[in-house]
């Protein structure tokens, strides 16, 4: 029998651990957590982005400096009061790179 557990960790992309990344879409620079291949967290997000909205990351980086600009679609999966939760529908090669080197830097 296979056993469920509400508590399981159901992702399917490694989290990067650092906490000084950022993206941009909208014309500005948020900072993000929980990084991966399959998307991210804006903590602090008081945009107008709603659950279900489209929009394009245009550009990852550090220390709220854009270093990668980049094309990934991406959609709006969860709004709650101070955080915005957006899932990356395709990454660029650019992209790809960059969450590469984050996760571990000697595949710069």
């Amino acid at each position: 029998m296979n056993e469920q557990h509400s508590g399981d960790d159901r992702r399917q992309h490694p989290r990067i651990e650092r906490h000084d990344l950022c993206v941009r879409f909208n014309g500005e620079v948020h900072r993000v957590s929980n990084l991966s291949m399959g998307g991210f967290l804006v903590p602090g997000y008081r945009g107008r982005l709603t659950a279900g909205s489209l929009l394009t990351v245009d550009g990852l980086g550090a220390d709220g400096e854009i270093t990668v600009n980049t094309e990934i679609p991406a959609r709006v999966i969860r709004k709650e009061e101070d955080v915005v939760a957006i899932r990356c529908l395709n990454f660029d090669a650019g992209a790809r790179r960059f969450i590469a080197t984050m996760m571990d830097p000697s595949e710069a």
